[in-house]
């Protein structure tokens, strides 16, 4: 499709606009697989997690209120954009729609980058003291010893979710060291305590889990979700694991070495202050116009919006790194 030529100003501006909207609306979230969505309306948001409610007793003398434990998370929204700058005459002599695309590419990484925020910034800081900081119990957010702490925590005993182990070809693993992974993980997902001691996980988000996957391992992982019999033993078995859980594959994260399972989406908070806006600065009418474009014959398209993406409740995840 031919933009320059006989083409009006406005229907050019128009066209790339619209390109911009098209790939802003045809990138799919994955981040709010594992991260909880939350609308921001203020610079800075502090966000109260909780120990469980009461557990259910026998009464035979008083009621026995029970402490609730508190931690407290503050989130301050960053500002982001994206910008391309395009001189003025190749647009108008672009016969095959090369800038059309960049403005859609602009469009779809914009769209994406709350992926980024959760898959990339998010997870790869779980592993350390890095961006995010230490999630609310003083630890990494995948680490071998968390624990209930303050007033009102009864069960106080370690609880495991940085888990590992070994892949014959380095870091992939095969259909059964995948199997054994995601035996490993759900295992801990289900026996995950609350501070009163009781199941963390409720059995409803316990009937289907997300897994989080580098590209090298969407094979193996996708088989063991797929296959209807394991190869596990002498002879084939039934797969427990078929249809259990939905494979996001991670182009995003540098740790190409490991897993994450989540049940629900705890984990993380992905904070939205203001959506994505679009702008330019051009010199495609009379009258006018911005001073840059007065004295250049260059045009900027651009966009911006208010996010953040922060760490909550560690145990609504797992990790398994492949050594």
């Amino acid at each position: 499709m031919a933009v320059g030529g006989t083409t009006s100003s406005k229907a050019i501006i128009r066209g790339i606009r619209g390109e911009f909207i098209e790939g802003l609306q045809s990138s799919p979230n994955l981040a709010t697989r594992i991260a909880r969505a939350v609308t921001s309306d203020k610079r800075e948001e502090s966000y109260l997690f909780s120990g469980s409610t009461a557990q259910v007793r026998q009464w035979t003398d008083e009621r026995r209120p029970a402490e609730i434990s508190e931690f407290e998370v503050k989130l301050a929204n960053n500002h982001y954009e994206a910008s391309i700058s395009i001189h003025r005459d190749d647009v108008e002599d672009d016969q095959v729609g090369f800038y059309l695309r960049r403005a859609r590419e602009l469009g779809t990484r914009m769209a994406d980058y709350e992926n980024v925020l959760v898959l990339a910034t998010a997870l790869d800081a779980s592993y350390s003291n890095g961006d995010l900081g230490l999630s609310f119990d003083g630890q990494f957010h995948f680490d071998t010893d968390h624990s209930w702490t303050g007033e009102g925590a009864e069960y106080t005993t370690n609880q495991d979710n940085d888990l590992s182990g070994a892949a014959a070809t380095g870091t992939t693993p095969t259909f059964a060291e995948a199997e054994t992974a995601l035996d490993a993980m759900i295992e801990q997902l289900v026996t995950f305590k609350d501070d009163k001691g009781q199941p963390f996980h409720p059995q409803s988000r316990l009937e289907r889990f997300t897994l989080v996957c580098p590209p090298d391992m969407i094979g193996p992982f996708s088989r063991v979700a797929e296959s209807k019999t394991s190869p596990s033993g002498s002879a084939p078995i039934d797969n427990i694991l078929q249809g259990k859980y939905d494979i996001v594959p991670n182009r995003y994260s540098t740790n190409n070495d490991r897993v994450q399972l989540f049940a629900g989406d705890g984990a993380y908070i992905l904070q939205r202050r203001m959506a994505v806006r679009t702008n330019q600065v051009t010199g495609r009418r009379s009258g006018e116009v911005a001073d840059s474009s007065f004295h250049t014959l260059i045009d900027y398209f651009g966009a911006d919006c208010r996010a953040n993406v922060g760490l909550a409740e560690p145990l609504y995840g797992v990790s398994y790194i492949f050594t």
